[in-house]
């Protein structure tokens, strides 16, 4: 059986590829679901955020694909996950976020 393509049937893939995503603002929280362009950005990120808060990181697991992130205060239970997601043209996606710190501010 044939099916004519009209436009009540068509489906635009371009809008179906992307799910609905957030990008990191200076000044924002980390949270699930967050994207980046790389790990680099994240990186960049995660420094401009700590530096900010008075807090400090280390990364505690960094591959091709994944980055992860915990705080150097091993009493507080702060850590992010990112990995690498085909299925966003290769952007980074924050997959796990535990926070805020419950660490004392660095430096003071």
């Amino acid at each position: 059986s044939f099916n004519a393509n009209t436009w009540e049937n068509k489906v635009d893939p371009s809008c179906l590829q992307i799910p609905f995503v957030c990008t990191w603002d200076e000044g924002m929280n980390f949270s699930k679901g967050l994207t980046f362009a790389n790990k680099e950005a994240m990186k960049r990120a995660l420094i401009i955020y700590t530096v900010k808060d008075n807090r400090n990181f280390t990364i505690s697991r960094s591959t091709k694909s994944k980055l992860c992130a915990t705080c150097i205060d091993e009493s507080c239970k702060w850590y992010i996950g990112a990995f690498m997601k085909p299925k966003l043209n290769g952007l980074s996606m924050v997959t796990s976020y535990v926070g805020p710190h419950s660490c004392i501010l660095f430096g003071l």
